[in-house]
């Protein structure tokens, strides 16, 4: 299934979130202690959940409802158009710089 999303943190990871959508839906995960504790315990080094647990429900929700749901991907408007591709192996396969029609690059 096409599917987008962003990821974050606040300082010191006490808090996580992700939104993501699909052709289909959109959700959001937020993840974080009542007591604004850090996810990672700083005695025992160890997480208090992780830091990534948060991808994982949404991933799991989304695979569940899509259940028998064909793949339409997502359609650009005709008012975003590419600038050009350019590959970033540090942090994502492909990157592509989009812009809405008319606006300064």
């Amino acid at each position: 299934m096409s599917q987008a999303g962003k990821s974050g943190t606040t300082s010191n990871n006490r808090d996580i979130w992700f939104i993501g959508y699909t052709p289909y839906y959109i959700g959001g995960v937020w993840g974080g202690c009542d007591d604004n504790q850090v996810l990672k315990d700083a005695g025992t080094g160890e997480y208090n959940g992780g830091t990534g647990f948060h991808k994982d429900i949404w991933r799991k929700i989304m695979k569940r409802i899509h259940e028998g749901k064909t793949d339409r991907g997502f359609s650009r408007p005709d008012s975003i158009v590419r600038e050009g591709l350019r590959e970033s192996r540090a942090y994502c396969l492909l990157r592509v710089a989009i812009r809405i029609t008319g606006e300064v690059p």
